[in-house]
C-alpha cells in the first residue's frame, strides 16, 4: 500500500513539473498583430522583446520573414549577435522611441528662452537705472 502511494506521488510530481515547464504558445491573432507591427516598423527599428520563456531581449530588427524576424544586438564582448525571434514564441513586443529625448530638448529650449527673456528684462532695467 505504501509503495503504491509513493509511486503515485512520484508520477504526479513528475507530471506536474513537466506541465509547469512548458511555455505557452502565442495565439494566432497575437502572432498576426506582432507581424503587423514588425512589418510597419521595418528593418533598423530598435525594439524590446519579451519571450514566452520570460527572457527579455533588446536590439534592432535586421530581417523580416513570415515565421520570424531577426533581432541584432551587440554583446558585452562587443560581438554582433543575430537571433531569430519566432512570432509564436513572443509574449511582448515594443518599439523604442526617442520621446524622452524630444521632451528633454523641448524643456531645454523653453528654459533657454526664459533665460534670454530674463536677461533682456534685466538689461532694460539696468539701462533705465542709469
Amino acid at each position: 500500500m505504501c509503495k503504491t502511494i509513493i509511486v503515485w506521488l512520484v508520477i504526479f510530481a513528475l507530471g506536474l513539473g513537466n506541465a509547469l515547464a512548458q511555455t505557452k504558445a502565442t495565439s494566432p491573432e497575437k502572432q498576426a498583430e506582432f507581424k503587423k507591427h514588425v512589418v510597419e516598423w521595418g528593418t533598423n527599428k530598435q525594439v524590446n522583446v519579451k519571450l514566452n520563456s520570460g527572457e527579455k531581449l533588446s536590439g534592432r530588427i535586421a530581417d523580416i520573414q513570415n515565421e520570424f524576424f531577426v533581432l541584432q544586438s551587440v554583446s558585452k564582448e562587443g560581438k554582433v549577435i543575430s537571433r531569430e525571434i519566432h512570432y509564436n514564441g513572443l509574449n511582448k513586443l515594443s518599439g523604442k522611441t526617442n520621446a524622452g529625448k524630444v521632451a528633454g530638448y523641448t524643456t531645454l529650449g523653453v528654459l533657454a528662452g526664459v533665460g534670454v527673456v530674463f536677461l533682456v528684462i534685466f538689461g532694460v532695467f539696468l539701462a533705465n537705472e542709469s
